[in-house]
């Protein structure tokens, strides 16, 4: 009811969405329970056929030779009765030995706990240096990315914001400028995700909506856009463990503050109307697919920081 009547008033402009997402985030104490994205379970047992989903993800084009950034849900993919391995096998079968397989591993820092909701919005991350185990810092983006990341050949960035791992004949290429220097963003130049986007990849959401997982968007704020304000990122201090080393870095990362003004459920209509995103659900599980040039081409036809609206 609550997340209905949310999206009814957020779609009417995103000017009502900005407004609804800032009293949300000055009141996230208060509100957090009343999220709107607090789940993406899709509810339902019936047996899906996981070749269903690659016959759709072949009619949007996939095929030998491609690269794909997979963004997942596996439990919302556990009713086409393959395993996770399985999926992920299956996966690089349909990209095959010249394509390549990409994925999100996104990890959870314990330095971070210590910050509010509202601490993050101000800031605070910015007085915290945390650690980035490469192979044991806890990863939340999936049971595919950690999958593909245990996978023989693979490469894991060593960035620590919105790191990719990869399996093919782009993994270790798209790694290797990711740490060139100080002062790099995760989505900027010589950032494994600016790699994709320059490299004709496609874009896909297996068991969710793409709207809330937009992560090639950020390509377009820290890497197309010239003379971003520095006022759109603070100064991250990491330690990275890899490679039976450790070394300081400092990192670029959008002001997390930003999110307030970023209207997610109209950039997600934006998008859907543009037609350069494929959908579909096969049995309530949904898929999406678009290709991640597309995409930016989309956002520079719009008005400057889109999808910002600042």
């Amino acid at each position: 009811m609550i997340g209905t009547l949310y999206k009814k008033l957020a779609l009417s402009s995103p000017w009502v969405e900005i407004w609804l997402r800032k009293l949300y985030w000055n009141n996230v104490g208060l509100l957090k329970s009343f999220s709107t994205n607090k789940s993406n379970r899709v509810h339902r047992t019936e047996y899906v056929d996981f070749e269903e989903i690659i016959s759709f993800l072949e009619s949007c084009g996939i095929g030998k030779g491609d690269l794909v950034v997979m963004h997942s849900s596996y439990g919302n993919l556990k009713p086409t009765s393959l395993d996770n391995v399985q999926i992920i096998e299956r996966l690089l079968d349909l990209v095959g030995e010249k394509g390549t397989l990409a994925a999100p591993v996104i990890r959870h820092y314990a330095e971070e706990r210590v910050l509010t909701p509202k601490e993050l919005m101000r800031d605070g991350l910015s007085n915290i240096k945390c650690v980035y185990d490469v192979d044991n810092t806890p990863i939340t983006s999936g049971v595919l990315g950690i999958t593909l990341m245990k996978h023989k050949g693979s490469y894991t960035s060593q960035f620590p914001l919105n790191p990719l791992t990869a399996v093919g004949y782009h993994a270790k290429n798209m790694m290797q400028h990711n740490m060139e220097k100080d002062g790099q963003s995760a989505h900027g130049e010589g950032s494994c995700w600016k790699y994709c986007a320059d490299n004709n990849a496609y874009v896909i959401y297996l068991g969710i909506d793409f709207g809330h997982h937009i992560t090639m968007q950020q390509v377009f704020n820290e890497a197309y856009i010239e003379n971003t304000p520095p006022e759109f990122f603070i100064e991250r201090p990491f330690t990275i463990v890899a490679d039976g080393g450790s070394h300081d870095f400092t990192v670029r990362e959008r002001r997390r503050g930003f999110t307030k003004v970023l209207p997610e459920l109209n950039v997600r209509k934006d998008i859907i109307s543009s037609g350069i995103v494929n959908m579909k659900k096969i049995k309530d599980v949904p898929v999406c697919v678009f290709k991640a040039k597309e995409l930016l081409d989309f956002y520079a036809t719009k008005r400057k920081y889109y999808p910002y609206y600042i």
